[in-house]
């Protein structure tokens, strides 16, 4: 991941693993969380979004 955010023009980052989609699933200004994750491991995230507002 540190490797390619290096590759990376614009302000974009590298988000991995379960923190990294529960990050991306409550960003602040989000108004729409598509969830395309199957199985327990999309759960966390959705469950975030929903906390979150």
């Amino acid at each position: 991941a540190a490797r390619l955010t290096g590759q990376l023009l614009g302000g974009c980052r590298v988000a991995v693993g379960d923190e990294g989609l529960c990050e991306v699933a409550t960003a602040e200004g989000a108004e729409l969380v598509v969830a395309a994750v199957t199985g327990a491991v999309g759960l966390r995230p959705i469950v975030a979004a929903l906390e979150s507002g």
